[in-house]
């Protein structure tokens, strides 16, 4: 099993995100208080995907990406971090297993 910090790399860190939980319970506050967008765009440089593919797995607009890009939130919605979160897990799961 990955621990919280693996998975808080993937979507960019402390510098990030501003902290590093030391639980999935503290994790799964920070994505309750919803991720910083930054992490989003993070992401997304790290993947290097448009922005086509990337609202789609996300499950938003290409508009949503390019008004946060634009106009950075400083926290996404709840739902959204969630999404944003089970998306670096899988990430760190398939780098992490040979």
């Amino acid at each position: 099993m990955l621990n919280p910090e693996s998975i808080v790399e993937v979507l960019g860190g402390y510098k990030t995100l501003g902290k590093t939980p030391n639980s999935y319970l503290e994790l799964s506050d920070m994505i309750v208080e919803g991720l910083p967008s930054e992490s989003v765009f993070y992401v997304q440089d790290q993947l290097n995907i448009g922005d086509e593919e990337y609202s789609s797995s996300l499950v938003v607009s290409k508009g949503w990406l390019k008004r946060h890009r634009k106009t950075p939130v400083a926290r996404i919605s709840t739902d959204i971090s969630n999404r944003h979160y089970d998306g670096g897990k899988n990430f760190s799961y398939r780098h992490a297993t040979p």
